[in-house]
């Protein structure tokens, strides 16, 4: 099969961008080669047992009071859900499986727009680039922002995202919302596979990027947040040895949820906590060459 150029996609028309477009690399061949979840069913955890084993790893959003988790094994195979809260807010919940970036997004933006979001079919630094399907605006995963198109500058709004298995919902957040593994998708028979083959356990890193160095190991599991003197990369096992709290740097913390470090200003509150990265170490290289590893 002919691999498609990146002129075929069709986000380029407005001639607006943030980032060198060269730097963008076909993934696969078209808008919504991988497929999102956009009706998404909901179970409870009670039921959720009967479709998930109690280790399977689930990335989980918390917004107000309602805590909803996807399954890795499912997002590796769609790594978008889109849906509204029970209020009527726009989420979304992403994952990449070859950066193990994942985040939640409130998909309205500060302009009042709604966004729905798909899987763009380019990467960037061998990272998920979503994209509006309305403005077909290019939306970077890592930086939460549009990068080509009318919503050039735009930014997604995080919230607090974390990693944890069925077992650890189940006691911790028993009124988790989780996504049904009924989607819809003829997708679903591929959900127990690793579809991914060796990629997680090797050094190979699937696409170009832009900025590496050898100071960890490419896919060391890492953390990346913003200070006031900087971007700072924390190696994930540091932070899980330690005790809660971790003092990290001027009034900032890490908190375990669910076993996942999560970053707040001076003490655990969810209106405290602050955005960062979960990603490889590759990944935050490249998107933030000049960040600081911060030894524990």
């Amino acid at each position: 099969m002919k691999r498609p150029k990146r002129e075929d996609f069709p986000y380029f028309k407005t001639g607006k961008s943030s980032i060198d477009i060269e730097e963008l690399v076909p993934g696969c061949s078209r808008p919504d080669c991988i497929p999102s979840i956009d009706s998404p069913k909901w179970v409870g955890t009670n039921e959720a047992s009967n479709m998930y084993k109690k280790s399977d790893e689930f990335v989980c959003i918390r917004f107000g009071e309602d805590t909803y988790a996807a399954p890795l094994k499912v997002l590796n195979l769609h790594e978008i859900v889109n849906f509204t809260s029970k209020e009527g807010t726009p989420l979304a919940i992403t994952f990449c499986p070859l950066c193990q970036t994942e985040a939640g997004y409130i998909r309205r933006l500060n302009t009042g727009e709604t966004v729905e979001l798909g899987v763009s079919g380019l990467l960037w630094n061998s990272a998920l680039v979503l994209y509006d399907r309305k403005t077909l605006t290019l939306f970077s995963q890592v930086l939460s922002m549009g990068i080509v198109g009318a919503l050039t500058g735009s930014r997604l709004q995080k919230i607090p995202t974390f990693q944890t298995t069925l077992q650890r919902l189940e006691k911790e957040f028993p009124e988790t919302r989780i996504l049904d593994r009924d989607t819809g998708s003829d997708r679903e028979k591929y959900y127990e596979r690793e579809v991914y083959g060796d990629y997680l356990s090797n050094d190979r890193i699937a696409f170009p990027v832009k900025y590496r160095d050898d100071r960890m190991k490419p896919k060391e599991l890492v953390h990346t947040i913003e200070t006031s003197k900087g971007h700072v990369i924390i190696r994930h096992e540091d932070l899980i040895k330690r005790d809660d709290p971790v003092p990290i740097l001027d009034d900032i913390i890490s908190v375990k949820v669910a076993g996942f470090p999560l970053f707040f200003i001076e003490r655990f509150d969810w209106e405290r906590w602050i955005p960062s990265d979960f990603s490889f170490y590759f990944t935050a290289r490249a998107y933030f060459p000049s960040a600081h590893i911060l030894k524990m």
